[in-house]
């Protein structure tokens, strides 16, 4: 058999060789029709299979909790907001009532009207969220009696193939016995990414036709996530190269870890500060282990998400001390919401936007709902005492914007300070500078912030007009191309006039194949996923920053 090289997208570091398990999702479900003296005890069929459904997600949520972190399990609660959806039982029990079809079918037609609504929508964000629906309609399916694909049973070494994976799915796998994940669909926002990154499984993503290039299980196949490649049927050059590849990661992993508290200086003695990035107060252990000096990064909008009501402020503030307490004094940036028509609340109806990466998201949406903009404020400042907290604003174009939300911190200081409540005085503000309007005039919001966070995802896509969960513009994800790096060296340099910090957590910062670039660039922190440090660490000892400011220099001019 000849050997196949498929070229996908990375979205959790590492190499594995294994075999392929192919993971066929389809059910097939028996279209029935029932009687008339059939209808109320089909309908309890049908309720008491969707209890059974909902216990089966309760479960795999606590396992997730238990396996990972609070944040990957939130994903799960998703499932199970809709299979407790009011709307969505009615649509089945109307259609068993008045169509008279059994409740696998009738449940089959609502879903897929669904999974089929989803997928006409412009909404990146949405669109992936077709996954949850597809996994619960395989879960609830099963149940109700629709013919499940047989179970494939899971050998050492496994690596799994499939045409798309939900959370449950990835979290009931038995992980003893994976070594990799491929998907045909997915992006880098994909539940298959967000699980493997955490369960620390490499992974490859958007695949196409990679089902059918295994053609069966058994396969032999290498998956090389740090190159995006996946090689099914690997010739004996092609095996003997990558075990020797894998034996050199495993060493080099052991010998990073032994310098994990150590600083990130460069051979001239340029220090640059590694922080992370976390979406939750869990993932602060795992950014410690790997040597973070700081919390670069905490997206708050996971507290907002996969829920049915609003953060209470007490809540917001317990889940902000516990990260400021078990920093220890670190730096922690704290991200005000990034919410808005691109990530949707499911108990805030949105007006659907044509483009939501270029609508009303972030501080544009706070700035229209400001009242939950102050909560989280406020949240933030009772807080405050327990660390070394820094607020940032995301996605600032004008001044305007920056003023306005500058405002409402005022306005909310000196109502707490009001009723007695106690604020550090050593607060931090700051913005980021992910729309190239805001790299552009950096000398001017210079002189109204602490320091500046450059948000690399969204200043590359807005630079070059490309919307990176667009495959077909892939291409366009150029973090070094001079246009990326003139808007960066010209934030740096309006930072450093000013006398103040600036730092950059996308994930081009997490990327050391980018290091060169980011040493000589004079960036004063680095922030990115825990698993990355360590390699970013590696790259900055043992580079010169006078030799990486030349080559940038070289690439600029």
């Amino acid at each position: 058999m000849v050997s196949i090289i498929q070229k996908g997208i990375g979205v959790s570091s590492g190499i594995a060789s294994g075999a392929a398990k192919l993971l066929v999702s389809a059910v097939r479900v028996e279209k029935r029709t029932i009687g008339a003296n059939e209808v109320s005890l089909e309908i309890e069929k049908f309720k008491s299979g969707l209890e059974q459904c909902v216990q089966s997600i309760e479960a795999v949520i606590a396992k997730a909790v238990q396996e990972v972190s609070k944040e990957e399990a939130a994903i799960l609660e998703a499932h199970l907001l809709m299979a407790k959806d009011p709307a969505l039982v009615d649509e089945v029990i109307q259609k068993i009532n008045n169509e008279r079809k059994c409740p696998a079918w009738a449940a089959a037609e609502v879903l897929d009207s669904y999974i089929a609504m989803l997928e006409n929508l412009d909404d990146p964000y949405m669109r992936q969220r077709v996954t949850d629906i597809a996994e619960l309609r395989k879960t609830l399916l099963g149940i109700l009696g629709g013919s499940m694909p047989e179970e494939i049973r899971l050998e050492k070494n496994s690596v799994i193939i499939a045409e798309d994976l939900g959370p449950a799915e990835t979290l009931s796998l038995d992980r003893t016995r994976i070594v990799a994940l491929v998907t045909e669909k997915g992006g880098r926002t994909s539940h298959t990414s967000i699980l493997a990154r955490a369960l620390g499984i490499p992974a490859v993503v958007g695949v196409p036709g990679i089902l059918e290039a295994c053609g069966g299980n058994n396969v032999p196949i290498i998956v090389d996530a740090d190159n995006s490649l996946v090689i099914v049927n690997p010739n004996q050059e092609q095996r003997t190269a990558y075990e020797q590849k894998i034996e050199i990661l495993a060493e080099e992993k052991d010998a990073l870890q032994e310098n994990a508290h150590q600083p990130a200086v460069t051979l001239d003695g340029k220090r640059i500060g590694l922080w992370a990035n976390i979406g939750n107060a869990d993932e602060v252990a795992a950014a410690l282990a790997n040597g973070a000096e700081g919390i670069g990064l905490f997206r708050t909008e996971f507290l907002y998400m996969d829920r049915m009501e609003l953060p209470s402020e007490a809540e917001q503030e317990n889940v902000y001390r516990q990260v400021l307490t078990a920093m220890e004094g670190r730096p922690v940036v704290i991200r005000t919401l990034d919410l808005g028509a691109d990530k949707k609340l499911p108990y805030m109806p949105l007006e659907q936007e044509e483009n939501p990466a270029m609508g009303c998201r972030a501080i544009r949406f706070c700035l229209k709902e400001k009242e939950l903009l102050k909560i989280q404020l406020r949240a933030l400042l009772r807080a405050s005492g327990s660390g070394n907290l820094w607020i940032m604003f995301p996605m600032i174009a004008v001044l305007e914007e920056l003023w306005a939300a500058k405002d409402l911190l005022r306005q909310v200081r000196q109502e707490l300070i009001r009723d007695g409540v106690a604020i550090a005085e050593n607060v931090r503000l700051g913005m980021m500078i992910e729309v190239p309007a805001a790299a552009i005039n950096a000398d001017l919001f210079a002189g109204e912030v602490d320091f500046f966070s450059i948000g690399s995802n969204d200043l590359i896509q807005y630079t070059f007009a490309a919307d990176r969960q667009n495959r077909e513009v892939d291409y366009l994800y150029q973090p070094v191309n001079p246009a990326v790096l003139r808007l960066i060296d010209h934030t740096v340099r309006a930072a450093h006039s000013a006398g103040i910090a600036v730092g950059m957590c996308g994930e081009m910062a997490g990327d050391s194949s980018n290091a060169q670039m980011l040493i000589g660039l004079g960036l004063d922190e680095l922030s990115m996923a825990s698993g990355s440090l360590l390699k970013m660490k590696k790259e900055i000892c043992r580079s010169s920053f006078k030799e990486a400011f030349n080559k940038l220099t070289s690439v600029l001019n």
